[in-house]
């Protein structure tokens, strides 16, 4: 896919959802939908792109507590190779990260629909496997 093709995918996704900044997404700026915070990582080369999703700021004081629910939740999803966790080390976040392929579906309403489940499976996990382990609040731009 090619970069233009990519930021119209992210364009109409972000339309989709309801996003104010229809734009940010695809180049590369976040976007923040559901109290999630999104960002893409794209490569014209690939056949498919990286959608991080911001878990949080990790407490200081729940750092190793964090990262061991995080890799027992990696680990039980063995059968999703590309559902992982990263770190942003600049912002001090955990992210969801989601390896989308690009295929014959691909769209805004394919992205999109991608967007409200990692959207829903952060904020649950908010909740459960991280309640009371990270700070939420994205900065960027709202939905």
């Amino acid at each position: 896919m090619e970069r233009l093709e990519f930021e119209r995918l992210c364009c109409d996704a972000s339309a989709e959802l309801g996003v104010a900044d229809t734009g940010a997404l695809g180049q590369g700026f976040g976007s923040t939908f559901r109290d999630v915070r999104f960002e893409t990582s794209f490569d014209e080369a690939g056949d498919s792109f990286l959608l991080l999703a911001e878990l949080g700021e990790i407490e200081e004081s729940q750092r190793a507590a964090v990262y061991e629910n995080m890799l027992i939740a990696q680990h039980m999803t063995w059968n999703r190779p590309s559902l992982r966790f990263g770190f942003d080390p600049e912002r001090r976040k955990v992210m969801l990260c989601v390896e989308a392929h690009f295929g014959q579906q691909t769209g805004g309403a394919w992205l999109a629909k991608l967007m409200r489940a990692v959207a829903a499976q952060a904020l649950e996990w908010r909740q459960t496997l991280l309640a009371g382990k990270v700070r939420e609040g994205g900065l960027g731009h709202q939905a």
